[in-house]
C-alpha cells in the first residue's frame, strides 16, 4: 500500500462527496492517520466549524495550498480588469484635457491610478 499523502497537522480541503452528504466541504486539519484498512488510507480530521472529528478517505482530500493557488489564479483576472479600467479612466481624462485646448500645456499630475492628486499646499 502507498504511504499516506497527508500527515498530522496538515490542512486539507475536503471536497463534496455525493456518497456522504453529511460531510461539510471546507478546510480541515488532519488529526491523525488511521491504521491501514482494505478501504484505503483514511484520516481523522477536524473542521474549525464543527466540534467533532470525522474519518475521511484520502480520495476526498486535496492539499489546502492548491486551493489558495486556485483562488489566486481566479483573482488575477479581476486585478487585470481593475488595472485596465484605471488606464481607461486616465486616458479619458487626458483626452478631455487635450480637447479643452490645454493639450499643449503640461499634463495633469497623477498621484495614483485613481485620478488627479490634490493641489499642493502653499
Amino acid at each position: 500500500m502507498a504511504p499516506p499523502k497527508y500527515h498530522q497537522g496538515e490542512r486539507v480541503v475536503v471536497t463534496a462527496d455525493s456518497g456522504n452528504s453529511n460531510v461539510r466541504p471546507g478546510i480541515y486539519t488532519i488529526s491523525r492517520v488511521m491504521p491501514a484498512s482494505p478501504d484505503g488510507i483514511q484520516y481523522r480530521a477536524k473542521n474549525e466549524m464543527e466540534t467533532h472529528e470525522r474519518v475521511l478517505h484520502e480520495e476526498q482530500l486535496r492539499p489546502a495550498v492548491d486551493s489558495w493557488r486556485e483562488a489566486a489564479r481566479s483573482t488575477s483576472g479581476v486585478e487585470e480588469t481593475h488595472r485596465k479600467r484605471q488606464q481607461h479612466r486616465r486616458n479619458r481624462a487626458l483626452q478631455a484635457h487635450a480637447e479643452t485646448g490645454h493639450g499643449s500645456e503640461k499634463r495633469p499630475d497623477w498621484d495614483t491610478a485613481d485620478g488627479p492628486r490634490a493641489a499642493p499646499h502653499r
